[in-house]
């Protein structure tokens, strides 16, 4: 995220088409070493794969399992849709800022229709400043999520950290949004959503 901003409804994020995470998936999913998925993700992204989401590989096939394309499709009921937290928080705090600045209301909440520049919040959220930005943002969407995610933690298996709590709750907002028809899918091209060799859409929904 870091070094570029969130162009809404242009389907580009930083500089990068919305839908390299799903490439990402499509051709480097398929090998189980570190370094070789790397190197593909160079050869065909210009751009290489963290660590991070190497790991986070094995859960997108068990999603690809367990779903099919058809469940990614708009008239689904239920609906799947691919969401990246951190955009969500991105696109939120945008929101937000226009509605403050228009005086639509005191109390603002970030699901505007109209779309608008955004930029990566100003703190990681592993940090204190990087929570707090992002229960703001948060607490102007959903009533005490302040006490639901810090003072009434979850207890229990898979033991969620705060930071797993609040990109939780910045999905369930674009999902949210998915079900009012107010989201922007990032990786379309000519209003057309790519598809990868399986089926599957690649894009992220915020």
């Amino acid at each position: 995220m870091a070094g570029g901003g969130i162009e809404a409804g242009t389907g580009r994020v930083g500089g990068v088409d919305g839908a390299a995470g799903g490439w990402v998936m499509a051709t480097t999913g398929v090998t189980n070493d570190y370094g070789e998925a790397n190197r593909a993700a160079r050869e065909h992204l210009g751009m290489g794969l963290s660590k991070q989401a190497y790991n986070l590989l094995p859960k997108i096939r068990e999603v690809r399992t367990a779903l099919s394309p058809a469940d990614f499709a708009a008239g689904a009921v239920p609906r799947a849709a691919e969401v990246h937290p951190e955009l969500s928080f991105a696109v939120m705090a945008a929101k937000l800022r226009m509605a403050m600045s228009s005086g639509q209301s005191d109390h603002p909440t970030p699901d505007g229709e109209q779309a608008t520049a955004a930029e990566p919040l100003q703190h990681p959220k592993r940090y204190q400043a990087g929570i707090a930005e992002r229960l703001a943002l948060l607490s102007s969407c959903f009533a005490r999520i302040t006490e639901s995610a810090v003072l009434e933690p979850l207890v229990g298996p898979p033991h969620p950290t705060l930071d797993d709590l609040l990109d939780a709750a910045a999905a369930a907002w674009t999902a949210r949004r998915v079900a009012a028809g107010r989201a922007t899918l990032l990786g379309s091209s000519d209003g057309r959503v790519q598809i990868d060799d399986d089926g599957f859409p690649l894009g992220i929904v915020v």
